[in-house]
């Protein structure tokens, strides 16, 4: 509870640097993202020696890879656990095995399945997104974007042409038209329970996800953008996702999709929660405010 507070965390984090400072150990203070600053550093560092950085953060390992280059002493990574679970990478060894194609777009692979700051698509693993990108080149292509000074509308378009790709999805095919065409296959069959979250996301949600994506792959790579133009909304001192433009469905089909739950609405009982859907005002009980299902309130 201590670090949770912004103030705290910081005073911990001088007086933690000031400690180390005073016994001779060299310390950075990041003003914007520390995984980039520590890249960074251990890329400056391994021109005069061996480094090995000691994370447990993907970010990282994915940001090291992709600065690779194979020059000066090797640097390594490894895991911050016990000595029996350690993990270690030689970072150039592993850059020349996954080539150089792969190495450069990595950044954008690893945030749209997922990073710290972006969400994971359902069902789209890291292992199955990276056989996907370094078995087609289209993929690396449409990835490339992500990595210059792109427009929104390229963003978006090159976004939502690699996430349906990694549904399985007909080159060109939309993601609201697969979307559409997977609830018919799999409602047909009607051999399992529809778990809507194992459909696609439509190309609303999509769009800023993408937005979100190409944010953090700039900063990645040192380019500094105002997040409130990609996918991001300040609410008071919080920075929150935009998760769509428009409702999650007809106002007719939400009627027909309402909970009467006498607790939060934390749980799959709830039938809105089960269907993928926020509480609504339809709702019999708490009226889409005040459960752990509901928006996320305006703040002042």
């Amino acid at each position: 509870m201590f670090l949770n507070n912004t103030k705290n965390k910081d005073n911990f984090l001088k007086l933690l640097g000031q400690t180390l400072e005073r016994h001779g150990i060299d310390v950075k203070y990041a003003d914007g993202d520390a995984d980039l600053m520590i890249v960074l550093t251990a890329k400056e560092i391994s021109e005069l020696k061996p480094v090995i950085v000691i994370a447990e953060d993907t970010d990282i390992l994915v940001l090291l890879i992709h600065y690779a280059n194979n020059t000066g002493y090797p640097i390594y990574m490894q895991s911050s656990g016990s000595n029996s679970s350690q993990k270690k990478w030689n970072v150039d060894e592993t850059a020349k095995s996954i080539g150089e194609d792969m190495c450069r777009v990595l950044p954008v692979m690893h945030a749209i399945t997922g990073c710290d700051t972006t969400s994971r698509p359902f069902g789209v693993g890291k292992g199955k997104a990276f056989k996907e990108f370094r078995s087609k080149p289209e993929l690396r292509q449409l990835a490339c974007v992500f990595l210059e000074r792109s427009s929104k509308e390229d963003i978006v378009k090159s976004g939502e042409e690699i996430i349906c790709q990694l549904f399985k999805g007909m080159p060109c095919e939309g993601l609201n038209f697969l979307r559409f065409r997977l609830f018919g296959k799999k409602t047909i069959l009607g051999t399992k329970v529809l778990h809507i979250q194992s459909l696609p996301p439509t190309s609303d949600a999509a769009s800023f996800h993408s937005m979100r994506v190409y944010h953090q792959v700039q900063t990645w790579i040192g380019n500094e953008i105002n997040p409130c133009d990609w996918g991001w909304t300040v609410k008071g001192s919080l920075l929150l996702p935009v998760r769509n433009s428009l409702g999650p469905g007809p106002r007719e089909l939400l009627k027909v999709v309402r909970c009467s739950c006498k607790g939060g609405c934390d749980t799959v009982r709830c039938s809105c929660r089960k269907h993928g859907l926020n509480c609504t005002q339809l709702c019999g009980d708490c009226r889409g405010h005040g459960c752990t299902n509901s928006e996320v309130p305006e703040i002042d």
